[in-house]
């Protein structure tokens, strides 16, 4: 089933050299994954519980008493708020991701052994590393500017 969803993209790059063709995977992947995360995910209400959490942990740090219980209930708040947010982007985080995991399960078949790198360790030279810095830097290329939180 992946086969007959991603063959048929992929024999569309086959042109390009095997490097670039992995590093277009993972710009096209990273940009779609970020744009879906944005898309599902409550952004003002993220937004919102952020910055309130950031007050949270401002008080915090900014606390200079030894009462135990006050300082109990400053970290109680901000864990609230942090799993509060939590709630809000664990799903669309989930649904935005299963893309790529469905992509680069069919590549580990699909490119068993390819290195997409002449030059450097082994590590490097995997399509692995290419396709994840290249979907690394699209999809924080996309969330640092459109200020997706």
């Amino acid at each position: 089933m992946l086969d007959a969803l991603f063959s048929p993209v992929d024999s569309l790059l086959s042109f390009m050299p095997f490097w670039l063709r992995v590093s277009t995977w993972g710009l096209v992947l990273g940009a779609a994954t970020m744009l879906v995360y944005k898309w599902l995910s409550p952004q003002e209400k993220i937004a919102d519980i952020a910055q309130r959490a950031a007050d949270a942990r401002r008080k915090m740090q900014a606390y200079k008493g030894d009462d135990m219980s006050e300082v109990m209930g400053l970290v109680k708040r901000s864990l609230a708020l942090s799993f509060e947010q939590m709630k809000f982007v664990l799903g669309p985080t989930l649904v935005a991701a299963a893309p790529v995991l469905l992509a680069m399960y069919w590549m580990e078949g699909a490119w068993e052994g390819k290195e997409a790198l002449a030059w450097g360790p082994e590590l490097v030279r995997t399509w692995h590393t290419t396709f994840l810095a290249a979907m690394s830097v699209s999809a924080l290329g996309l969330k640092l500017g459109l200020g997706i939180k």
